[in-house]
């Protein structure tokens, strides 16, 4: 609009990431300014996500990954937990920046698992951020009802079925429900 005077501001910490922003904004006749944001100096840890599948199977396994965010190279140990219970415990080696590490998990018997993920950091001046959380909800097995007059003949799909971890009901056609 008329009116409408352009300008573009330009919040950075000076740590060019992808592009070119002066050639980006040299082009055109829009004035630019710019606002420092210091950098984090400290030394600090923080767990930037806990990514589960939302849904699994029962017994299947599956990757817990966490993502750290470290501003100094350091050793950390990760807690991992399902529910109250401690399932994973692991020292790593962390390196400036983001770091993301795969965790085997399986849930038997169980609906519904909350993983809390805890990093122990060496040097750290946060805690508040050195903890995160994700929920999975786990299906039943798979079950299948076979009727068979013969209940004899049905063995082998019986095994079969058993074998691809499907539970198997098998009833005489008397035994159907209604």
């Amino acid at each position: 609009p008329p009116d409408y005077v352009p300008e573009i501001v330009v919040i950075t910490d000076g740590n060019q990431t992808r592009g070119d922003v002066r050639a980006a904004i040299s082009s055109g006749s829009v004035p630019v300014s710019t606002v420092p944001v210091p950098s984090l100096d400290r030394q600090e840890v923080q767990v930037a996500a806990v990514n589960v599948p939302p849904t699994v199977r029962d017994g299947e396994s599956f990757a817990v990954e966490v993502v750290l965010d470290a501003t100094v190279a350091q050793q950390v140990t990760i807690e991992v937990f399902r529910d109250d219970l401690r399932v994973e415990s692991q020292r790593v080696d962390l390196e400036v920046g983001e770091n993301r590490f795969q965790l085997p998990q399986t849930i038997r018997d169980q609906r519904r698992a909350r993983y809390s993920v805890r990093v122990v950091p060496s040097t750290d001046t946060l805690l508040d951020n050195n903890e995160a959380q994700a929920l999975v909800t786990a299906t039943g097995k798979p079950r299948v009802l076979l009727v068979d007059s013969d209940l004899q003949s049905s063995d082998t799909l019986r095994w079969a079925l058993d074998e691809q971890g499907i539970q198997v009901d098998i009833r005489p056609p008397q035994g159907v429900p209604e």
